[in-house]
């Protein structure tokens, strides 16, 4: 009996464990989707703006916006994968 409950136990962690992880990769796929999202609207606005220097920081603010909030988000899953023990 004492395996047959270990093995319940075991499985019970594993189940947490995915969930856990699949929350995780959800919020970081969120957190992508917003910054790309994000960046995206500056960068159109810097296309439809008739001020060449508010243009110009709309452009790489748009740029720096996504891609640093993509990097962001993935270094986050990244690290609470690593604290978790996923390798």
């Amino acid at each position: 009996m004492a395996a047959r409950d270990r093995a319940r136990h075991l499985d019970a962690d594993a189940r947490a464990a995915a969930r856990e992880r699949l929350r995780d990769q959800l919020a970081a796929s969120a957190a992508c989707i917003a910054s790309a999202a994000a960046g995206l609207a500056l960068l159109g606005y810097a296309m439809h703006t008739d001020d060449p220097v508010a243009g110009r920081i709309a452009f790489w603010g748009g740029l720096a916006v996504g891609n640093a909030g993509i990097l962001a988000a993935l270094l986050w899953l990244y690290a609470r994968g690593e604290r978790r023990g996923n390798r």
